[in-house]
């Protein structure tokens, strides 16, 4: 709990910081939220984040993942942030 959770908080800070604000870095800090929540319920080490929002189903994921391989560094605006 406590090795994710400071994950979690390293990375939303990155994000916060970031300017331009990009897909791939939100795209982490979810990755690191889902996993540290299926570990703690399941048990299971499970990293891959369409895998893991096929359990959370949060709508803007599959987005945010398209707009990353569109452009690796694909930029947010402040409405995609919201």
């Amino acid at each position: 709990h406590n090795h994710y959770r400071g994950f979690l908080h390293t990375q939303r800070k990155l994000f916060d910081k970031e300017e331009p604000k990009r897909a791939k870095t939100l795209l982490y800090a979810y990755r690191v939220a889902l996993t540290g929540v299926h570990l703690l319920e399941t048990g299971e080490v499970q990293t891959h984040l369409p895998t893991l929002n096929e359990r959370f189903r949060l709508p803007f994921i599959a987005e945010l993942i398209e707009r990353k391989a569109s452009a690796e560094f694909g930029t947010l605006t402040a409405v995609d942030v919201d």
